[in-house]
Parts: C-alpha cells; structure tokens; sequence
C-alpha cells in the first residue's frame, strides 16, 4: 500500500478532499472501495460506488497556468477526481467570503456542495473527472470571480 484514505473538511464541511489509497499490488479485503490499483497493465482508479447516482459526467482538460470555474451553483453539488496533473482548488462561502486553497495532485478526489464559489487554478496540466447526481442545468451555474 501506498497511502491511505486520508479526508480533509473544509468550510464547515462543505468542500471535503480525499486522497485515495493507492495499492501496487493486491488491496486487502477490508480496503475502501474508492481506491488506486497500480497493476502492471496500468492503474485502475475506483473513484465512485455506491447508491447515490450520477446523472452528469465531464472529462475535463486542465492547461498549466489555466483557470477553470470561478462560479459556483445553487443546486448543484459536484465531485471532481484528479486523474493526472495538479491544481489548486480556490473554495469561498459567499456569506461570510471564508476562503481557502486546496491543494490538489493525482488520486485526490474533491466534493463542492451547492453555494459554494470555486475555482481551479492549475499548477500541472492533466485531466479530471467531474460526476453530479444532477443532470447539468446551465441556469445554475452563477459567475463569481475568485482567481
């Protein structure tokens, strides 16, 4: 094993970070089930399972030196696992303008709840997976600039 499930809670809980355990070989029986399987013919991330139910999916590009949201939704709540690459999540509840950078690198995964303002500031080109258990509605995304 190469780490292991490590969560981190931000904005009294409503941006939570988990970095996913990563396992060279075969994971023990009583392993997470959101994980890294680093198997010689390449990785397998298990990123979601479970009941709750995805209704939207986007890959996303990340370019060095880019920026990628800087709104926030009043319905939606989202999820984002890095798959390569490295960012820089930038979180800001807008009531109280309570702010924070969230560091981010492979195998990290990020849950956004509504209302809450972000931003990606990426530090390392890759890609990314985004997955909502709503369909996406262009109505709900509000732009608010962060970086």
């Amino acid at each position: 094993m190469l780490g292991m499930l490590m969560e981190t809670r931000f904005l009294s809980d409503q941006v939570v970070r988990w970095r996913l355990p990563a396992y060279a070989g075969p994971p023990p029986t009583d392993s997470p089930v959101a994980k890294r399987l680093l198997l010689p013919q390449g990785e397998l991330a298990q990123i979601h399972s479970g009941q709750d139910p995805i209704r939207y999916l986007a890959a996303i590009e990340l370019h060095e030196g880019g920026i990628r949201g800087n709104h926030y939704h009043l319905a939606k709540c989202e999820t984002i696992y890095l798959i390569t690459g490295a960012l820089t999540v930038v979180a800001e509840r807008r009531e109280t303008r309570e702010r924070v950078a969230i560091e981010m690198c492979a195998g990290d995964r990020i849950y956004i709840s509504p209302g809450i303002a972000h931003a990606l500031r990426i530090t390392a080109s890759g890609w990314a997976v985004e997955y909502a258990p709503d369909p996406l509605d262009v109505a709900d995304i509000h732009r608010y600039p962060l970086v």
